[in-house]
């Protein structure tokens, strides 16, 4: 059953959605985050794995991944100036990869040089991959609410690059842990909803703290409380929607 309070936050937060991508500068910050998500957040993974993973056809998954995550920065980069929008710097606190790595351990921070440590970082990779396909679709779905279809289309049409990416986090995750790969997941599943939930309430109150964004009062005062509350209670973030795209992955027991 789910908790009433991540229940809530996430019923405000397809409203606030629809708000950031009908203001200028919150959706200009909304753009840059998604942006350096794609190239900063995840390139290092790929950087530090190529050095280990040497099968041809995983290397190319490799490439290709690192490639589309660098592409998809380029174009939410160039619509953001195509809309005229300003250049805002997105605070390094609110990486979701590096606080993400951190919480499991400090996944990133390994030469990534023996299987178990390549296994661990697509094991996060997976989760970043499945968290983004959700993000894609609920963003995409409020810039069409607010108007945006354009941008809408974009990010839909990158989440579809994103769903492909989780069968290259699979294929390359159970290279080097084919017995252990879904249990590391699992685990990797439960940290991200915490760091998520955590994330997610910093991300929004940097917005109205920056002046970017601006909401009704009531919506205001709904949302302050409801971050305050879920900060202090620690409470967890819901899982991402996904399963449009996500094969049955087995639990570590059966898998």
């Amino acid at each position: 059953m789910s908790n009433p309070l991540t229940t809530l936050a996430a019923s405000l937060d397809d409203e606030i959605r629809v708000h950031i991508f009908s203001q200028p500068r919150a959706k200009a910050f909304a753009l840059a985050a998604y942006a350096d998500a794609e190239d900063s957040g995840e390139g290092q993974i790929f950087d530090l794995a190529l050095h280990h993973v040497h099968e041809s056809r995983l290397r190319r998954m490799l490439e290709i991944h690192r490639d589309d995550e660098r592409r998809h920065a380029h174009i939410l980069r160039e619509r953001r100036d195509q809309l005229g929008l300003e250049v805002l710097d997105v605070p390094e606190r609110l990486a979701l990869v590096d606080r993400l790595s951190e919480a499991a351990g400090g996944v990133l921070d390994t030469a990534m040089n023996t299987d178990e440590q390549v296994a661990a970082a697509y094991a996060l990779l997976y989760v970043i991959e499945e968290r983004a396909l959700d993000e894609f679709q609920r963003s995409g779905t409020a810039l069409a609410r607010a108007g945006d279809v354009q941008t809408s289309d974009l990010f839909l049409s990158i989440r579809k690059d994103e769903a492909r990416h989780l069968r290259y986090c699979e294929a390359v995750g159970k290279a080097y842990d084919r017995d252990g790969f879904w249990a590391r997941v699992d685990a990797m599943r439960a940290v991200e909803l915490r760091v998520y939930g955590d994330q997610q309430r910093q991300w929004t109150r940097h917005q109205l703290d920056s002046g970017y964004l601006r909401l009704p009062l009531w919506l205001d005062v709904a949302v302050r409380l409801s971050t305050a509350l879920t900060g202090w209670l620690g409470t967890p973030a819901l899982p991402p929607q996904v399963d449009d795209v996500r094969p049955p992955v087995p639990t570590a027991a059966a898998a």
